[in-house]
């Protein structure tokens, strides 16, 4: 599939061919939705000792659309279906009126398959995937920096942004949105205070190969903050941790706060 590069104000998406992506943020501020854009779900505190068998894993803009649809409004879902079809046809940005809604409709049993494994789940992972997810131990704070800008939200270092991060996943036309929600005591950085799993993590880095893994619980399905209207799926962080290439856990990091 045809890698797209598609420009929005602050946000870097997750360009793929295939199932492939790379991972970006968006530092815009971020309004408050309406009513009638979003539908919530408690948003109950998640143990963050809960097991990693009970998280699925969100790779792909399938995946983020499989958990918007569980939490979307009727309207948002068709929004999900849409993104879907541009997904997997990439003429269908050709299409309008009754051709383009009727493509639409074909789709909806091929999205339902899709995003099956995902059906009915709210806790998730997502992996970052690029060589600087996270900068150089900083041995006064012990904390890594950031670099994923996820957990920057209203605490940007560089006081630039207003808003909470949002990470665009793109495949093909399709589009989906991830968004942090509690991320104010982060402060833009994963703080580890054992020494060994520091190291850990800092070999890893300076190697190319330290990644972040956050688990996530999904509170909330609505449109992201742009005029292209792309679904968006708001998440708290339940944990994170500083992993390898091959996912294996170098350090658990902790919030600043």
């Amino acid at each position: 599939m045809k890698q797209v590069a598609l420009p929005l104000i602050m946000i870097v998406a997750l360009s793929a061919c295939g199932k492939s992506e790379t991972p970006a943020t968006d530092t815009a501020a971020t309004p408050e939705p309406t009513a009638s854009t979003e539908s919530e779900a408690p948003a109950a505190s998640t143990d963050p000792e809960t097991p990693a068998d009970q998280f699925v894993a969100m790779e792909t803009t399938q995946d983020c659309l499989g958990i918007y649809a569980n939490l979307a409004p009727a309207d948002g879902r068709q929004r999900a279906v849409t993104e879907f079809t541009g997904m997997e046809d990439l003429d269908f940005r050709k299409l309008e009126g009754f051709a383009r809604a009727d493509k639409v409709k074909a789709m909806d049993g091929a999205f339902e398959a899709a995003i099956a494994p995902m059906k009915g789940k709210t806790l998730f992972t997502y992996t970052t995937t690029s060589n600087d997810d996270y900068r150089e131990y900083n041995l006064e704070q012990k904390a890594f920096f950031d670099s994923t800008q996820m957990t920057w939200g209203n605490s940007d270092p560089f006081g630039v942004s207003s808003g909470n991060s949002e990470l665009g996943l793109t495949t093909g036309d399709g589009h989906c949105v991830l968004q942090l929600v509690n991320t104010e005591s982060w402060q833009g950085q994963f703080k580890v205070e054992d020494e060994a799993q520091a190291r850990a993590a800092d070999a890893a880095r300076q190697a190319g190969n330290g990644h972040v893994k956050y688990y996530l619980k999904a509170v909330s399905a609505d449109a992201a903050n742009n005029s292209l209207d792309w679904p968006r799926v708001r998440a708290e962080i339940v944990r994170v941790e500083l992993v390898d290439k091959d996912g294996n856990m170098l350090a658990r990091a902790q919030p600043s706060l």
